[in-house]
């Protein structure tokens, strides 16, 4: 993937700057975004390249962003886009790079938890569900 190698930026495109692309993250945001990485990835990929899954979940993050503007402009609103809470983080998911774009948007972002636990991350309003039944634990096949 070339934004792991080059960044979100550069395969972004000339608008990366309206999305907040080109502003490196500070390194507690990246520190603490590498190592949930690190963990949805069962630990199985070396820490090293944890960066680049960073910058792969910010270009996702605005091409997000950015196909919200063209449909809001397509469309008008509402608009509605349904990801992972990874992304719906107010915090750091695509609505920042919403914001950087366009600051009047308003953005309500739901969060899914599972039982009584909260997913990590900011989000309007959170939601919540029985536990999935899982069969096995995901990582084990890599261990």
């Amino acid at each position: 993937m070339q934004s792991f190698s080059e960044g979100a930026a550069a395969v972004f495109g000339p608008d990366a700057g309206k999305y907040g692309l080109t502003s490196q993250l500070n390194e507690t945001e990246l520190q603490t975004r590498m190592t949930l990485q690190f963990k949805a990835h069962c630990e199985a990929m070396p820490m090293d390249m944890m960066g680049g899954m960073v910058e792969a979940q910010r270009l996702k993050d605005a091409v997000f962003a950015r196909v919200v503007v063209k449909a809001l402009e397509t469309h008008g609103s509402p608009v509605v886009l349904i990801t992972g809470n990874g992304h719906a983080r107010m915090d750091w998911g695509m609505p920042v790079y919403l914001e950087k774009a366009d600051p009047k948007l308003r953005v309500h972002s739901i969060g899914q938890g599972e039982d009584d636990s909260a997913p990590q991350g900011v989000f309007s309003q959170v939601v919540f569900s029985p536990q999935a039944v899982r069969d096995a634990d995901p990582c084990a096949a890599f261990q």
